[in-house]
């Protein structure tokens, strides 16, 4: 099974946007939604007996595992031979891994989806304004002795319990997945045969403040990507399911486990088994585990129904597709639950409901400040940089004129831009992958199910200098691409560099002060779809934000989109042509020991036309020194900042995802 699917479909929508969240869940909320009020348990779950399932009683148990998986989508098992000192011993050891300091925890955080063990933190997400609680490891463990030497060795007794309950598991899963097959009238061992990935979540929910119970999830609402889950879950109880439209309690049962119907079943079963949507809240006294275990099948099985479970009364639902292309799909279209292969079309023309209103915007005033490039070569240019000063302290943004980007070149790019994303989607998606290391990735629009909101931007982002260590990865359809983009980038890159002079000059600092730090360099192609006016108010071209650059030079076409926040209040950034705007970035902000302040920005979408911008993102070099300079610090201006290089920025930005500037506290002085 692809290693990709350590990032599951809950973990996804912890991007930018969400604060670290501290066990004890402190941190001031206002203005949260509540979640979903859930009805008790009323002894309604299915009790399946696996041990009778080898003896003459299987036929029954059978009968009563595909009822289960037809009404409910899930049941607990009993008798299922796991022994209770096992099961104590892996609730001791992750609840031991849990409480190691954070430091240690870390070890195992990647932002690699591929990686085989893969930490996940608790977060905040600023859109949805919900807390989401859970920190969870999670890796593979199918075969064991392929994977148990990447598992944890603190605390030292993690190998052997994990071990020990996973085979157990494994066992489990097996005579479940034979009596599930038998209960669809197939082969024993047709889904069997399928098989091939495991992997297992050790999930933990610290104990949550009574005023923020209800305003805090512990896993958001979801189905699972998987063919069954099996869950063990300790004494605290917790997980909730959706069932005939209402959220039910799903007690912990002593000496059971908890089995949930995943997508692939459901597609598998010609939808007669449907998959469960599930969430997880959190407890005001007491700290909640739960171990997930995840069943998949080998990456090229296929996996639509079979010839048996298809007739005139029961048509197929779903054609054959294999594992390995669920998962690509999955990657390209996430979504919460199993309508992950819906794309969201540029249009957005999905029906919505109860979707927040955007924020109000106040027009431009032409208060935007207007820095002119050209003056910057002659006698005015101590002028223009007190001027550029004043805007990087008091907006954090400006426009550029006379940049020397000829008229021709930016028509270039967006002709160029505005071709690509108008290529058939199969085109466009070669470009689509998961690893956030790659040179080149396609990002799509999606709908967060959660926030209830739609993000329409599809954008193409890529690493562009030195443009000739890129360029041969960069697209050839359209034919135009790789030329258009070289010659736009190119006289970015010129541009960058003289702003940069003059933003240490405006800092009293060396003119190639910032220079020397330079390293990376990316873009954006980002491509707003025109969007139905009903939905207008309801839909982001995307979500308010900082970045976390030294500078950002935005090119806008000719349609309105961009928003600021400036003095509390978001105003339109309206498009001023021959010009471009650029940002402060948060590491600006370092930098100049705060005097220039990261920007606040947002898109947001039109009814009428599609919208297109091109950013540039400058970043330093992965060894370089972002702390403010010596000449930066003196008794009225105590160093905000301790001096960070952008490797530990980065490596910090992905333990801890935020989506403003305070993506820095980690690195502030203690007494700032």
């Amino acid at each position: 099974m692809p290693a990709t699917m350590l990032l599951v479909a809950e973990d996804v929508l912890a991007f930018p946007g969400a604060k670290h969240l501290p066990p004890t869940c402190k941190d001031p909320i206002s203005d949260l939604p509540t979640p979903p009020e859930a009805q008790a348990s009323d002894g309604s779950i299915p009790v399946i007996d696996l041990e009778a399932l080898h003896g003459p009683r299987r036929p029954d148990i059978v009968k009563q595992l595909a009822q289960a998986c037809q009404l409910q989508g899930f049941f607990a098992v009993k008798n299922h031979g796991i022994p209770r000192t096992t099961v104590n011993n892996v609730f001791d050891t992750s609840r031991e891994f849990f409480h190691l300091p954070k430091e240690e925890r870390m070890k195992f955080y990647t932002p690699d989806p591929n990686s085989d063990i893969r930490l996940m933190n608790a977060y905040k997400d600023e859109v949805a304004n919900v807390y989401v609680a859970r920190e969870s490891l999670k890796f593979h463990c199918h075969p064991v002795e392929k994977y148990a030497n990447k598992w944890p060795t603190n605390p030292p007794s993690f190998r052997k319990s994990a071990a020990e309950y996973l085979t157990n598991v494994r066992r489990v899963e097996i005579a479940l997945l034979g009596a599930i097959s038998e209960s669809l009238g197939l082969e024993t061992d047709y889904i069997e045969k399928k098989l091939g990935g495991h992997y297992v979540s050790l999930n933990y929910y610290g104990a949550c403040e009574q005023s923020n119970l209800e305003l805090t999830y512990g896993v958001r609402a979801h189905t699972d990507p998987t063919i069954i889950t099996i869950l063990l879950q300790d004494d605290v109880p917790g997980l909730q399911a959706l069932s005939e439209g209402k959220w039910m309690d799903v007690n912990p049962i002593p000496d059971t486990v908890v089995v949930h119907v995943g997508d692939l079943l459901q597609a598998i079963s010609n939808h007669r088994y449907k998959s469960l949507v599930h969430q997880a809240m959190v407890n005001c006294d007491k700290e909640r585990m739960s171990v997930a275990s995840y069943c998949y099948p080998s990456s090229d099985a296929m996996i639509g129904p079979p010839e048996k479970l298809i007739d005139s009364d029961h048509p197929a639902v779903y054609k054959d597709f294999t594992f390995r292309e669920f998962s690509e799909q999955m990657w390209k279209v996430i979504a919460f639950d199993d309508a992950r292969a819906k794309h969201l079309p540029p249009t957005c023309k999905d029906p919505i409901s109860d979707l927040p209103t955007l924020p109000e915007a106040e027009a431009s005033d032409g208060s935007i400040p207007i820095i002119d490039l050209e003056a910057l070569h002659g006698p005015r240019r101590p002028d223009i940089v007190k001027q550029l000063g004043q805007a990087c302290q008091l907006q954090g943004f400006f426009a550029v004129k006379n940049h020397g980007i000829s008229r021709p070149t930016v028509n270039s790019i967006f002709d160029t831009t505005r071709e690509f994303f108008h290529l058939p989607m199969e085109e466009r998606m070669k470009f689509y992958t998961p690893d956030p290391n790659s040179d080149i990735r396609l990002m799509n629009a999606y709908k967060d199910e959660v926030a209830n909101v739609y993000v329409a931007r599809e954008s193409l982002k890529f690493h562009c200098h030195p443009v000739e260590k890129y360029v041969n990865k960069w697209p050839t359809n359209p034919p135009s691409f790789r030329k258009s983009a070289t010659e736009y980038l190119t006289n970015v890159r010129r541009v960058e560099i003289t702003l940069f002079g003059a933003i240490s000059e405006s800092l009293g600092l060396e003119s190639d002060y910032i220079e020397k730090k330079l390293g990376g360099h990316y873009v954006s192609l980002n491509y707003y779809g025109a969007c139905e006016k009903s939905n207008l108010e309801l839909t982001y071209g995307a979500r308010a934000h900082t970045d976390p650059t030294i500078i950002t030079i935005l090119l806008l076409d000719d349609v309105p989109g961009l928003q600021a926040l400036s003095e509390g209040k978001w105003m339109d950034v309206n498009p001023i042509p021959d010009t471009v705007v650029v940002h402060v970035g948060d590491l600006l902000q370092a930098i100049s020991n705060h005097r220039y302040k990261s920007l606040l920005h947002q898109a947001v979408v039109n009814c009428e036309k599609e919208r297109m911008s091109i950013a540039s993102y400058c970043y330093p070099s992965s060894d370089a020194m972002i702390g403010p300079p010596k000449k930066l610090i003196d008794g009225d201006h105590p160093a905000v900042y301790k001096d960070f290089t952008f490797k530990e920025f980065s490596e910090q930005m992905w333990k801890v995802i935020v989506f403003n500037d305070a993506r820095l506290d980690s690195f502030k002085c203690s007494a700032a």
